[in-house]
């Protein structure tokens, strides 16, 4: 069998895995979990970033409408006199 150069992973996809060297197909798995790994990682930062940011908007959302609103006319309540 002819040697399979390093980090070439066209073996692993095209031929049958037992005609793969064992140290060959260990390999190739730590590096599918690596990546796997990895991604995870990436997506669970991502996420987090997501939800920090929604958080700030929430917070400046609730503590602009905190604030208390100057009245308008139709606020004001208006007494009128009856002439009898």
């Amino acid at each position: 069998m002819k040697r399979i150069k390093n980090n070439d992973l066209t073996h692993y996809f095209l031929r049958d895995h037992s005609e793969l060297p064992e140290s060959y197909l260990k390999h190739c798995q730590e590096f599918f979990q690596e990546i796997g790994e990895k991604t995870l990682i990436s997506r669970v930062e991502f996420y987090a970033k997501e939800l920090q940011a929604a958080s700030y908007k929430l917070q400046a959302f609730q503590a602009a409408s905190n604030k208390r609103q100057a009245a308008t006319c139709a606020n004001k309540k208006k007494n009128y006199k009856l002439k009898s």
